[in-house]
């Protein structure tokens, strides 16, 4: 009876878009090695600055503007102090602005230490929308 219930729910999820069913296995990886990679097309689409992407389950997928400056770099030589540089370095390009208590940071060392304190969160969310692959 359980078996029969689980089918038709999965049956009827598929059926509403809210599942997908594929035979291919997908090389999106929800385990962040301690220098990621990003799929090499994701990376180019952020190379250009487009603001969305595919991912691995060809999904559409949207850049938020630390994203699109970190992915580039997600090429699996950088670790996560080099991928904090690069998010600060855009911010004190001004493509990027950290915030504290509703303020910009301005403060070159803060700026430093925000990126480091907010790049994991950064990868976090690249890898959950499915554009890290595994090495």
């Amino acid at each position: 009876m359980l078996k029969n219930c689980s089918r038709d729910a999965l049956f009827k999820m598929t059926l509403l878009g809210l599942l997908s069913v594929s035979t291919e296995p997908v090389d999106a990886t929800a385990v962040i090695g301690e220098r990621p990679i990003a799929d090499v097309l994701v990376r180019r689409d952020a190379e250009r600055g487009e603001p969305t992407t595919a991912n691995l389950r060809h999904e559409r997928i949207a850049f938020d503007p630390a994203a699109l400056a970190v992915v580039p770099a997600m090429n699996g030589e950088n670790d996560r102090a080099a991928l904090a540089a690069v998010l600060a370095y855009e911010a004190k390009a001004g493509r990027l602005q950290f915030n504290k208590d509703g303020m910009p940071v301005t403060d070159i060392a803060t700026i430093d230490a925000t990126a480091l304190q907010h790049i994991d969160t950064v990868i976090t969310g690249i890898a959950r929308a499915g554009l890290i692959v595994e090495k």
